[in-house]
């Protein structure tokens, strides 16, 4: 399969992912409404700042995705293959430790990035109403919450994310070009897949670093 055959793949399986996402929240909205009688604007705020709808939602668009990622570009591997994570593959509590201490030494950068890219650039800047929708989404104020927001936002989002770019798309692509621009490809699907332009930007860079280190892993 030549790449940009493959490249065309990689961008239909994930629109798929992403009409599938959004369809997820629409179907999650819709029956909220049916039993709540809410209306629809209402039962769009609940679920789109309810941790464990938008967690659940992620958990089975992206896993589809990834699913669907494998039989397209890894027909001949058996899943785990696929994903980077070879039959009998341990990760140690030290590795998640230090990767989870690393993810949080790139967040704080790239959010200031971000942040500065907004001001020099106001029209890039966020929707104000969607950033609180954000911070009502994360906001824990209880203890159903404080196990959801992280299940929603750290657990999910890494996972899936990480097994689908780092795993099945990477692993594809090192195979039909360099090393190197495997990684850029990755990322700037990475950025894409995140729609908006400063979420682009965000994303980009740190897929640049994941895919680097995800290269280099022994």
């Amino acid at each position: 399969m030549r790449l940009a055959s493959t490249l065309v793949l990689v961008v239909v399986v994930l629109g798929l992912g992403q009409l599938l996402l959004q369809g997820m929240l629409v179907l999650a909205v819709a029956l909220r409404a049916g039993a709540t009688g809410e209306s629809t604007s209402d039962a769009i705020r609940v679920v789109t700042t309810e941790p464990l709808a938008l967690g659940v939602a992620q958990l089975i668009g992206l896993g589809a995705v990834i699913f669907l990622g494998w039989r397209v570009l890894h027909p001949e591997r058996p899943l785990s293959d696929a994903v980077g994570l070879p039959p009998g593959a341990i990760v140690s509590w030290r590795a998640l430790a230090l990767s989870f201490v690393a993810g949080l030494a790139l967040q704080l950068p790239l959010v200031e990035l971000m942040n500065g890219l907004a001001d020099l650039l106001p029209s890039l800047a966020r929707d104000p109403v969607r950033d609180e929708l954000i911070r009502a989404a994360v906001r824990i104020d209880g203890p159903v919450r404080a196990f959801s927001v992280p299940f929603a936002v750290v657990l999910v989002p890494a996972v899936t994310e990480e097994l689908l770019f780092r795993g099945i798309v990477l692993g594809r692509l090192r195979e039909l070009t360099s090393l190197p621009a495997a990684v850029v490809l990755v990322a700037l699907l990475f950025g894409a897949f995140h729609l908006e332009p400063l979420a682009f930007v965000y994303a980009t860079l740190a897929g640049l670093v994941l895919g680097t280190l995800t290269a280099h892993a022994p």
